[in-house]
């Protein structure tokens, strides 16, 4: 289901997050702008709800993290205009810097990619 989820977002308006704390400041900066994370749009919102990480998930957590990878990718890859990460203490290893950050540099209808926060 990962491959077919409506992970759409205006233009300008994808947001991005990693590492500690900052999901509360991604969600945060969007709601007061306007814009999308991955687990507002309608098919973040019910993947989210799956509960994939947590102790009764059918899945390992690596299996959850091949799925949450492919979502995240596809939402890099719709993403249009100037995207917003807040990634401040991101591991190397996590799904930004090795699934999102490179899908967004690959992406044409990106302008820009602002990290840092806000």
């Amino acid at each position: 289901m990962a491959r077919t989820l409506d992970v759409s977002t205006a233009e300008n308006g994808a947001v991005f997050y990693s590492g500690p704390g900052n999901r509360a400041l991604a969600e945060e900066f969007a709601y007061v702008n306007g814009r999308t994370t991955l687990e507002m749009t309608p098919g973040g919102q019910w993947l989210d709800s799956q509960g994939l990480f947590g102790p009764s998930s059918p899945l390992t957590p690596g299996q959850a993290t091949t799925v949450w990878s492919t979502l995240s990718e596809r939402f890099a890859a719709s993403a249009s205009g100037n995207a917003v990460g807040f990634v401040q203490g991101a591991r190397a290893g996590s799904i930004f810097n090795t699934v999102e950050y490179p899908t967004l540099l690959g992406n044409q209808a990106i302008k820009n990619v602002i990290t840092g926060g806000y």
